[in-house]
């Protein structure tokens, strides 16, 4: 899990993310500053777009793959690339423990001082830079309902709605990545809904509202659901990767 001061003070930006997912070269050919491209390798790294080497990750040519082919839309890329943040970075892991409401200044660096207080005021503020940026500057804030950031006066607040609409792909890319976390591949949506990075968790979202986008679009190959239970019994494929399952839907010509 990355440092919350892992990006220095940028947020990320979607033009940046564009970029770099239409033009091959854009590691090497751009004209960001020489902190800004640090800071948005640490987020390509942490997005897994990118290895530890910045050669172009399976999931990275996958995404590209699926853009150009139409196959992702905005809203799926998107989710796919907040759902690996929250899970690499210990900063957005850390917004995702926030109820939906507002959010002042003062209010998330008082949080990040209580949570984080080994470091100093400036890293905090570079920390709440990072996160309220990434959420300003990328469809993660308003889109995907993480943060939306409205100016009052001189000052930011942020608000946070949930409940996005989440294509079915990216709840089951989640589900497949909270299994290989927590080694646990059958279980009921109630029963994870308070646990770290269930998509609930991820997207501040209702158990019933994951439920209805899985059962618009179930794949037998993906996941499967036993009512053989009290309450119906989510059953991921074992012999499937997160990644595998995502190439699957990506790739193949059923519904996403």
């Amino acid at each position: 899990m990355s440092s919350i001061y892992r990006y220095l003070t940028f947020g990320l930006r979607e033009d940046w993310l564009d970029s770099f997912l239409v033009q091959d070269d854009f590691l090497i050919n751009n004209c960001l500053g020489p902190i800004q491209y640090k800071a948005f390798v640490s987020y390509l790294k942490d997005m897994k777009l990118i290895s530890k080497t910045k050669e172009t990750t399976e999931l990275g040519k996958d995404i590209k793959k699926g853009l150009f082919s139409s196959r992702l839309n905005k809203q799926a890329i998107w989710s796919i690339l907040w759902i690996n943040l929250v899970f690499s970075s210990s900063l957005f892991l850390w917004w995702t423990n926030f109820k939906n409401a507002s959010y002042s200044k003062k209010c998330l660096i008082d949080k990040l001082s209580e949570n984080f207080g080994t470091k100093s005021v400036r890293s905090k503020i570079n920390a709440y830079n990072a996160l309220v940026s990434t959420l300003e500057r990328t469809p993660i804030g308003d889109l995907l309902k993480q943060g939306k950031v409205i100016k009052k006066g001189r000052e930011r607040i942020v608000i946070k709605e949930g409940n996005p609409d989440v294509p079915f792909l990216a709840i089951c890319y989640n589900l497949y990545k909270f299994a290989e976390y927590h080694k646990k591949y059958e279980f009921n949506l109630e029963e994870i809904e308070n646990m770290t990075l269930s998509p609930q968790k991820v997207f501040s979202m209702d158990t019933k509202k994951v439920e209805n986008i899985l059962k618009q679009k179930l794949h037998n190959e993906i996941i499967q659901v036993s009512l053989s239970e009290e309450k119906p019994l989510i059953i991921l494929n074992k012999n499937l990767s997160s990644l595998n399952m995502l190439s699957i839907l990506i790739g193949g010509n059923h519904e996403i």
